[in-house]
């Protein structure tokens, strides 16, 4: 019987999760998994091709001449480019949205804008195109603000983001972006919206234009790091005791439903991930939408995969065909808990730690009835080394208590990043 082929498209920790849980699901017929990457990686039974720039005329060629079953793109610039309107009009399975529908991950102002009139709760939000007319806005607010440029994947610089305490962080930044360093011919539009310090929830679904499959929600925890302007995503946690049924149904009601009805009255075709990240504020349960996004983040990927009880490739397939009545049933649930920390260290803690202290810890979890596993990754968006720890346990008391432990025997304390 002939091999089912899969080409997954990435270098992140997310696509290796995805061929994780590929190469972990018992399937009817065994899978060939072809991983596309832009560098070296190294993965047991996958065969891995470098593309640089993932270029896409390269990537159909092998599709095509490999006779691909089904393609999963976990670069999301690569939607905005067109991917899966190419890949469709040959004939060819591929899992994610088409060019119309990715604007809004690719376009702040476009994702705002649909907010705003599919009457979805989002921060509120100011657009400009001159410096001038933003600096004149950024005088008379309110701070902390989020300022972040419309366009995320256009160039490499237009995916920062700010936030700024006072008018003196917020003209520095805007004066930085409009510099003649990223003088280029199309236009700078900037979004500035509203900013608070309040809990994050990823709530994930799998959508195939007009079924539903929802992922187990998490709750996330970020670092934002002023000199790369960027965004770290620290912890992360998944049980039925983090996240209140309240919450989850005012989610699933005010921004979930109003959404998929917007995709469908704009005529979008907005299939695949789409990782609802919204913030919740804990002295009224006020929710709003901050972000649409076609990729799950590497903790949320870690964490709500190994949770999935379901055939990831039957389920992305059957997306990929429109097919996913047969699931519509599920709102994904699992009585585990998880929760995944990233910590910080440097090469004199990082030497510190032999193989050994980790299997020995590891293997004591797996007699106490844990389910542990210790990694260490390099943060590129920060250029820095992390250690991460991912716990499954019968509830989130107990995943917590003993990944912090995990962080104590491992001489890590005061090395964590984490917020309550």
């Amino acid at each position: 019987m002939d091999s089912i082929k899969v080409l997954v498209i990435g270098s992140s920790a997310f696509a290796n999760n995805i061929i994780a849980k590929l190469l972990k699901d018992k399937n009817t017929q065994e899978l060939e998994i072809i991983s596309v990457t832009d560098k070296e990686t190294i993965f047991n039974h996958v065969e891995p091709i470098i593309i640089p720039n993932f270029d896409i005329d390269k990537i159909i060629e092998i599709a095509l001449a490999r006779r691909v079953s089904l393609t999963i793109p976990c670069e999301a610039s690569l939607f905005s480019l067109g991917i899966v309107d190419k890949f469709k009009e040959l004939g060819l399975n591929i899992f994610g949205p088409d060019q119309a529908s990715s604007r809004l991950e690719s376009s702040k102002f476009f994702f705002k804008e649909f907010t705003h009139s599919h009457s979805i709760p989002s921060p509120n939000y100011a657009s400009f195109e001159s410096k001038e007319m933003s600096l004149v806005y950024l005088q008379n607010i309110q701070y902390p603000v989020l300022i972040q440029p419309d366009n995320l994947f256009e160039r490499e610089y237009e995916n920062k983001q700010f936030i700024a305490e006072n008018f003196e962080e917020a003209k520095s930044f805007v004066e930085l972006y409009y510099s003649k360093l990223y003088l280029c011919n199309s236009a700078k539009r900037l979004i500035i919206e509203e900013y608070s310090k309040s809990d994050h929830i990823s709530f994930t679904v799998i959508y195939d234009g007009d079924n539903a499959f929802s992922l187990v929600p998490i709750k996330n925890n970020y670092e934002f790091n002023k000199l790369s302007f960027s965004f770290s995503e620290m912890t992360a946690f998944s049980s039925e005791d983090t996240l209140s049924p309240i919450i989850i149904d005012k989610i699933s009601q005010k921004i979930i439903q109003p959404c998929i009805d917007g995709f469908r009255k704009l005529k979008l075709k907005y299939s695949g991930f789409i990782n609802f990240n919204c913030k919740v504020h804990e002295e009224n349960d006020r929710v709003e939408l901050l972000s649409i996004n076609s990729c799950l983040s590497d903790l949320n990927s870690e964490i709500s995969l190994q949770l999935l009880d379901e055939n990831l490739f039957d389920l992305l397939f059957a997306c990929s065909q429109s097919k996913l009545a047969f699931y519509r049933e599920g709102l994904h649930r699992k009585a585990e808990a998880a929760v995944a920390y990233n910590l910080i260290y440097d090469y004199s803690i990082l030497s510190s730690i032999t193989d050994e202290e980790i299997e020995s810890l590891e293997e004591k979890a797996n007699t106490l009835g844990y389910k542990l596993q210790i990694k260490n990754r390099f943060d590129e968006i920060n250029h820095r080394d992390l250690i991460q720890i991912i716990n499954f346990a019968n509830n989130q008391f107990e995943a917590k208590s003993f990944a912090q432990k995990t962080i104590k025997e491992l001489n890590l304390a005061g090395k964590e990043y984490i917020k309550e």
